[in-house]
């Protein structure tokens, strides 16, 4: 329970929650180039695999927040996390990012940052889970852009 509101946490996506994961993520289309073919037809079929890995915020039946990673033989990464505005400040995505760090059995994985949202994470992913920020590459996922790259 986080405040007043019933949260809880799946690591199974159910038809239902696959067909809302691009309502909850459609905030990063302004961030990264080719976001939706990535998510349909990459990062959501990983999901039958065990490649994809995925974390779950409920209310009920609502999705209010969720966190996808990567687990593969060669690399651990948290993908993305979005909460829902009216849940974030409550915890929510510090718990999805522990979860996720326990389904990808990795204290220390991969994660990416756009510029327009390192203040969002930076204080996170450092002063709570003291991810170290190891690059700054500019152009990585969009032109001209800068994207922070913690645990590298």
């Amino acid at each position: 329970m986080i405040g007043s509101k019933m949260i809880s946490y799946h690591t199974k996506a159910t038809k239902n929650d696959i067909a809302t994961i691009p309502d909850v993520l459609a905030g990063l289309t302004d961030s990264y180039p080719d976001f939706e073919p990535w998510l349909y037809n990459k990062a959501i079929p990983s999901l039958s695999t065990k490649e994809g890995v995925i974390v779950i915020a409920k209310q009920r039946d609502e999705i209010v927040g969720l966190a996808m990673g990567k687990n593969s033989p060669t690399e651990k990464k948290i993908r993305c996390i979005r909460v829902l505005p009216r849940y974030q400040s409550d915890g929510v995505g510090t718990e999805l990012i522990e979860r996720m760090m326990k389904e990808l059995d990795d204290d220390k994985p991969l994660v990416t940052v756009p510029h327009d949202m390192i203040h969002s994470y930076s204080r996170i992913f450092i002063n709570h889970f003291r991810y170290a920020l190891t690059w700054v590459e500019k152009g990585l996922y969009k032109e001209n852009r800068l994207e922070y790259i913690f645990n590298g």
